[in-house]
């Protein structure tokens, strides 16, 4: 049984890595916008270590390796949609925000009293 056990470890540690070499992208560069699918893999990964540790935990009797698949699946895609909704979430745009040019008036804060006015060029 423990044998079993080592070997889905195994088979699961080298799918994550396969499939992480697999969906990289081919040059490390920020200036690329970061997608939402490795969210869904990265979170699917950590899910279905998860979901067959969960399922190995709470076992009555000897599984057999389509149960523990069936955990994996499960909770690999409740952690895929954690980790979408998680990539969602994070605003990572590359580019800065679009600064607009013209004349701004605000009143000066601080020693001074008054009136700061401040001219943008774009």
């Amino acid at each position: 049984m423990m044998s079993m056990m080592r070997y889905i470890t195994r088979l699961t540690v080298a799918g994550a890595l396969l499939a992480s070499l697999v969906l990289s992208p081919r040059e490390a560069s920020a200036q690329n916008r970061d997608s939402l699918l490795n969210g869904a893999v990265i979170g699917g990964a950590i899910g279905a270590g998860i979901g067959i540790a969960f399922t190995h935990a709470v076992r009555d009797s000897d599984l057999t390796a389509g149960q523990y698949a069936y955990g994996g699946l499960v909770f690999g895609a409740i952690g895929a949609g954690a980790g979408l909704g998680v990539d969602a979430l994070l605003n990572r745009s590359p580019r800065p925000a679009a600064t607009r040019s013209g004349l701004f008036i605000a009143p000066a804060i601080g020693r001074v009293k008054g009136v700061a006015v401040m001219w943008r060029w774009r």
